[in-house]
């Protein structure tokens, strides 16, 4: 007799699990929350799927070519061609949410779900660069970045972009591209003017990690390569990892807290930049900021992110705001 601790519902199986859980395990791959990704469902010579949450929280699979669009319950109908209510039932079994017996305590252990290995093509990106033109200025110079700052991290204009041999991008004036380098054959791919498909990246090493100073006062965990570098501007170390959802290691971290007196995070004041500032407050201790929005009734600083802050307030309340937080979060150490 299989009998549920509760009714069974979407409400029911979120509180048990969270969307990230759900997601991996249906897709059989680990997740790659920013950035184009091969399908894991077909042949995918050009990265054509990716992962994001909608406004309202939900976290979202699109294959690009049309095939597939949804939420993981979307995903587990598609895959199982059911109904709504045969897909949370397939959830239950899988994730151990039916007990065997009523007098036994629900199962904690989810074993994993064995996968045949997906089709996967090696992500091999090639780049040809270009000079930096006006178009180039007048994009990045509003949020506090300049050439020499490009330079200095590494980051230059693209003509064009092949990946696994295939030329997907030709420059355009209306759609610029930038390639972010974290050494040999490691890129990321920047398209800012897009609305999706803004990254393509074939790394997962940690943004800036080699620019940091072998000591200091603070260092800033971010979430953008961009926040990373208009943050060095104003003498403040920052990281970003490839991913919103990512996080460095124990044994990176670990290394970090011990090179820095104090370790800040800093991710958007939404949901998924509070779900991972939570995670490493919870696991190593790490002091969230945010630059707030108005949401849960806090003061509204009309940004997401501190390069935003800059387009919106410029350069000189940036350093009143960066002073600011110092003088409220940050003592310095004995000596």
């Amino acid at each position: 007799m299989y009998q549920l601790q509760e009714p069974l519902s979407v409400n029911y199986i979120l509180h048990n699990f969270d969307q990230e859980q759900l997601m991996e395990y249906y897709l059989g791959v680990p997740l790659q929350l920013e950035g184009a990704f091969c399908s894991p469902f077909r042949k995918d010579n050009n990265p054509s799927c990716s992962l994001f949450y909608t406004k309202n929280g939900t976290l979202y699979f699109k294959d690009f070519t049309g095939i597939f669009s949804g939420d993981v319950f979307s995903l587990v109908k598609y895959l199982y061609s059911c109904s709504f209510h045969e897909c949370l039932n397939i959830i239950a079994k899988d994730f151990n949410l039916l007990q065997t017996q009523v007098n036994k305590t629900r199962a904690k252990i989810i074993e994993k779900k064995i996968y045949p290995t997906p089709t996967k093509t090696k992500c091999n990106i090639q780049v040809k660069r270009r000079k930096w033109s006006y178009g180039d200025k007048k994009y990045w110079e509003p949020y506090g970045i300049t050439s020499e700052l490009l330079e200095k991290f590494d980051v230059k204009a693209l003509s064009n972009v092949w990946v696994n041999g295939t030329c997907i991008y030709s420059h355009k004036e209306k759609d610029p591209g930038y390639v972010y380098k974290f050494g040999k054959d490691h890129f990321k791919i920047y398209f800012p003017t897009r609305t999706t498909n803004r990254f393509l990246s074939n790394t997962s090493r940690i943004q800036g990690l080699n620019y940091l100073p072998k000591k200091g006062n603070v260092l800033v965990i971010t979430k953008s390569y961009k926040d990373v570098i208009l943050l060095n501007s104003y003498g403040i170390p920052a990281i970003a990892p490839q991913s919103e959802s990512s996080y460095p290691s124990k044994d990176i971290i670990s290394d970090l807290k011990e090179r820095f007196y104090k370790v800040f995070t800093l991710y958007d004041f939404d949901y998924a930049g509070v779900k991972t500032a939570s995670k490493a407050r919870k696991l190593y201790g790490i002091q969230p900021l945010f630059i707030t929005n108005g949401r849960f009734n806090t003061y509204n600083r009309k940004a997401k992110d501190i390069t935003d802050y800059y387009k919106v307030h410029g350069r000189e309340n940036t350093r009143l705001l960066i002073e600011m937080a110092k003088s409220k979060y940050i003592r310095k150490p004995n000596k």
